[in-house]
């Protein structure tokens, strides 16, 4: 999916959350939804307030997405 956005034009940032990928995190390290999301959420905070982005998921990342876009509706 990254390879196709980024032929398309778009800037892409991959992130994988903790106890996912190549996330060297265990679940056992995460004791919150909050500490899980973390990578997702400094990104956020980070982009400039007139930027907009475009949240690519899959499985549980799709709960994590509904959550952003609602914390962020402006992005």
């Amino acid at each position: 999916m990254a390879t196709l956005l980024k032929y398309s034009g778009h800037r892409v940032t991959a992130l994988d959350l903790g106890a996912s990928g190549i996330n060297p995190i265990q679940i056992e390290q995460l004791p919150s939804l909050s500490e899980f999301v973390e990578p997702l959420t400094k990104l956020m905070v980070s982009l400039p307030p007139n930027e907009k982005v475009i949240l690519v998921a899959h499985s549980l990342g799709g709960a994590v997405i509904s959550i952003f876009m609602e914390r962020f509706p402006e992005k």
